[in-house]
């Protein structure tokens, strides 16, 4: 079994400071761009070639770039926890789950211009426990332990691997919560979170169409106070 999650050997040297201050450079460009109607990918590679970036700072630029306009239309919609009294919470939980198994093991987590938290994980389907799992779940159950929530609904890709696995992880994890809390293996998660009045994601597809959302993986990187964090916020 790994012991870590989305860390490369040569981050440090590609996310230097010197290299974070180039990419909060291009971040801006590529925001002009954006909200300027560019094609995202398009734009995305023009600033990428024109700093020479390498695949690992293209990839931490895109995730941490939504523009201003759309930047702003989500930070509208966030909400904390705190604030979601008596709401029904829907929550991404690979999404949720994978940057804290990151910033947990010692790999860069971004903190994008929208408010969300994304990581360089890049396990496109596929997903498997590591040691941090278990610290990482513990702490979102602490989250969801202090909040006033009238109940909570952990939805899981059902296509990705050891997904059964994980929502067994989850049910022992949160099986203390004070309200109703259900895990369910869900085949088109996303379009089932966008529909939520209330999501617990980082996903800008599910940002966008849910009615509120909240960045639960930002509220719980404080309590990792040796986290990475790459700051575009």
């Amino acid at each position: 079994m790994g012991t870590h999650r989305g860390y490369d050997p040569k981050d440090r040297r590609t996310f230097s400071p010197e290299n974070v201050r180039r990419l909060r450079k291009a971040h801006e460009e590529l925001g002009y761009l954006l909200d300027h109607g560019y094609p995202r990918d398009t734009a995305a590679a023009f600033v990428g070639n024109r700093y020479q970036f390498q695949e690992r700072q293209r990839l931490a630029l895109l995730r941490a770039t939504a523009g201003k306009r759309a930047a702003e239309a989500r930070q509208k919609k966030l909400r904390a926890l705190s604030d979601c009294a008596d709401a029904v919470l829907l929550i991404d939980g690979f999404n949720v789950l994978i940057p804290l198994e990151v910033a947990l093991t010692g790999g860069p987590v971004i903190l994008a211009d929208d408010g969300s938290v994304r990581d360089l994980a890049g396990l496109s389907g596929t997903w498997r426990p590591i040691p941090a799992t278990e610290q990482a779940l513990s702490l979102v159950a602490q989250a969801l332990a202090a909040a006033p929530l009238a109940e909570a609904h952990i939805l899981l890709d059902e296509p990705v691997s050891n997904s059964g696995k994980l929502a067994g992880l989850y049910e022992e994890a949160l099986k203390n919560l004070p309200y109703p809390v259900s895990i369910t293996l869900d085949r088109t998660c996303d379009r089932t979170l966008g529909k939520a009045r209330c999501a617990a994601s980082n996903d800008s597809h599910v940002i966008d169409e849910a009615l509120s959302w909240v960045s639960l993986d930002r509220d719980l990187l404080r309590l990792c106070p040796d986290a990475w964090l790459l700051d575009f916020s």
